[in-house]
């Protein structure tokens, strides 16, 4: 009686497991939860298929990226993965049918055949779907946060990007006023006014900030590759940016609200944390679960050869003797102080990563609002007071040009400060585990007419030798005066 009952037992929650739907749909929809918890919208599943615009800001670049990106993609469908791992572990092994016939010339045929259950599967159900359902949140967690370094990484790669083209375009300026430099000096060369080693000199300085100028485009070129790969997308696309750097904000992000929220925000430690509880479980399973060996149980019936029929029960046991299982109790051991360690990894990675961002995101923002309260006016009220000695005949062409070289110098300077600056904001949400919205700032007030490249006064005479006067300008013509020297001068074509 008690054998059909535990044969009944058996064939119930075998038949209640095998009820049981594959959880994808659930781990999906509790990665997108995950996700907008911490300031993260997943996209459709077709969002990759979607046309990419022709014009991407950073918010859209994070779109895009969660929509495109192959990494991405390929984290999404380990989902699938930890669905299956929770399906199979809700149930037990399919039973074993043994069927014999053995004919014998002396008494003829025995027929036997019988149905055996593997009972250590059911005993053990309960704790092995516990255990997967735990891997399987913690998988969850892993994914949510492999969208969340996606949308990070799309959005340093913007910043990266939009700095790039803005120095791209101040050493392009910088490029022109050397060659505006070196087409003077030939000029001043031609009218005796200027020594073989200063033309050398003027030509070396004209040539050096060209090599620059063909740097800063081919770091263009590689940011732009860079973002095109975080997204997904190809670089040969039509898109461009849209918008540009901004000025960092007036007030500093503190740091110590997101030290604090950190610590419930950051999914992996979530999930490292959930794994280290359910290798304890493990430990816990392993330690009563080791004695019971192989247990089976079954029915059997056997057909003599007059034609007898015996039936009953069957039992299997395996003697823990030679293997009492304490190495994979002690296997288990280990990966428990293992998972305990890799939390603590992670604690101390959050706070450490918050500070050292945090410190980064401090000295970006004290360089880039020296830059641009103090050192970019100096600038160029040293390039303004330059053109006015200019105007006067005070100082060279020369001389103003190199001022106005070390004003657009100031200007790339305050850029990869305001680049820096952003990084370490976008580094900090993901030390924090949290997408941190970009504050809604002015543009970087980059040089724009200011910015052409200096050129003689219009109207000034072509200097001429003079050979009791060493000065390259006293023949220059008195030119019309510069407001300020903000007014660029422009090359006499004549």
């Amino acid at each position: 009686m008690l054998t059909k009952r535990l044969a009944a037992t058996v064939v119930a929650a075998g038949a209640l497991a095998g009820c049981s739907a594959l959880p994808l749909s659930e781990g999906d929809d509790a990665v997108r939860t995950l996700g907008e918890a911490r300031g993260l919208a997943l996209p459709p599943a077709d969002a990759a298929t979607a046309r990419v615009p022709d014009e991407i800001d950073h918010d859209a670049a994070v779109r895009i990226a969660l929509g495109r990106n192959p990494e991405l993609m390929a984290a999404l469908s380990s989902i699938g993965f930890g669905a299956a791992d929770v399906y199979e572990a809700a149930r037990i092994a399919n039973p074993m049918i043994d069927v014999a016939r053995l004919d014998s010339d002396a008494s003829g045929r025995l027929e036997t055949f019988g149905i055996v259950f593997a009972f250590t599967d059911l005993l053990t159900l309960g704790a092995r779907r516990n255990l997967a359902a735990a891997d399987f949140t913690a998988l969850q967690h892993d994914v949510a946060m492999h969208a969340m370094q996606t949308a990070i990484d799309a959005r340093h790669a913007w910043f990266d990007y939009a700095a790039a083209l803005e120095l791209e375009a101040l050493q392009a300026q910088v490029s022109e006023t050397g060659i505006v430099s070196a087409e003077l000096a030939a000029r001043f060369r031609s009218a005796g006014n200027l020594t073989p080693r200063e033309l050398a000199e003027q030509q070396a300085v004209s040539a050096a900030v060209r090599v620059d100028a063909i740097g800063a485009a081919r770091r263009a070129a590689e940011a732009r590759a860079d973002f095109a790969d975080a997204l997904g997308i190809s670089s040969g696309g039509s898109w461009q940016l849209s918008g540009t750097l901004q000025q960092p904000p007036r007030e500093l992000t503190a740091l110590e609200p997101v030290l604090a929220a950190a610590s419930t925000r950051r999914m992996d430690l979530a999930a490292e944390r959930m794994s280290a509880d359910a290798q304890a479980e493990r430990v816990g399973g392993e330690n009563w679960s080791r004695w019971l060996g192989g247990l089976s149980i079954g029915g059997e019936v056997e057909r003599e050869p007059d034609g007898t029929r015996l039936k009953g029960p069957s039992l299997s046991i395996g003697l823990p003797v030679f293997d009492t299982g304490r190495g994979r109790v002690a296997r288990q051991q280990a990966a428990l102080i293992q998972a305990g360690a890799a939390v603590q990894r992670v604690e101390l990675d959050i706070e450490n990563g918050l500070r050292r961002a945090h410190a980064r995101l401090a000295a970006a923002y004290e360089q880039s609002q020296t830059q641009r309260d103090f050192l970019l006016p100096a600038r160029a009220r040293a390039t303004s007071e330059a053109a006015a000695q200019y105007n006067f005949m005070l100082i060279g062409v020369f001389e103003l040009l190199e001022v106005k070289q070390r004003e657009n110098a100031g200007w790339q300077d305050y850029v990869a400060s305001n680049r820096a600056y952003w990084q370490a904001h976008v580094e900090l949400a993901a030390a924090a585990g949290h997408v941190l919205d970009v504050p809604q700032t002015s543009p970087l007030s980059l040089p724009g007419a200011r910015a052409q490249p200096l050129a003689p006064h219009s109207g000034r005479d072509m200097p001429t030798h003079h050979e009791d006067n060493d000065d390259p300008n006293a023949r220059h013509a008195m030119p019309e005066h510069h407001d300020h020297g903000a007014e660029q001068c422009r090359h006499d074509a004549n």
